[in-house]
C-alpha cells in the first residue's frame, strides 16, 4: 500500500464490552472481568455498500462482534497484549485486503488500586 494514499472512510466501534477471563494469576482469571474493545477500520476504497445499501457489501459489525465474543469466551488470557493480538488477527480475516485495523483493549478494573482508569493496550495501524 502506498504511504501517501488517503483513507476514504473509517468504521469505529468504540464501546464493545465483554467479560473476559484475564489476569496474571489463576485466581484473577477464575472470575471474568470487564474488558472494552475500541475497533477502528480504515478503508482506502469506497465500500460497495455506500451505493448498494446492502449488508453483504460491507463489513458487518454484528458478525465481527459475534466472532470476538466467541473468541474471548473460548479462551483465557494472562495478558491484554495477547488478547489484543488474538482479536486483531481474528478481525483482520473479515476485512478487505487494503483495509487498515486498530484494536484498543481496555482492562476496566485491574487489581491494582491506584490504576483507577484501568489499563489500555493498542495494536494495529497507528495512522488511523
Amino acid at each position: 500500500m502506498e504511504r501517501n494514499k488517503v483513507l476514504h472512510s473509517v468504521l469505529e466501534i468504540p464501546g464493545f464490552t465483554r467479560q473476559v477471563r484475564l489476569g496474571c494469576l489463576p485466581d484473577e482469571r477464575s472470575v471474568p472481568q470487564g474488558v472494552k474493545f475500541h475497533i477502528k477500520i480504515g478503508f482506502y476504497s469506497p465500500l460497495q455498500a455506500e451505493s448498494s445499501d446492502e449488508l453483504e457489501d460491507t463489513v458487518c459489525y454484528a458478525v465481527m462482534s459475534e466472532r470476538i465474543s466467541h473468541l474471548v469466551e473460548a479462551n483465557e488470557y494472562k495478558l491484554i497484549e495477547k488478547l489484543a493480538r488474538d482479536v486483531y488477527n481474528d478481525v483482520t480475516s473479515l476485512l478487505p485486503n487494503d483495509a487498515r485495523l486498530q484494536i484498543k483493549v481496555h482492562k476496566l478494573k485491574p487489581p491494582i488500586d491506584i490504576l483507577t482508569q484501568g489499563v489500555y493496550y493498542t495494536v494495529g495501524d497507528f495512522s488511523l
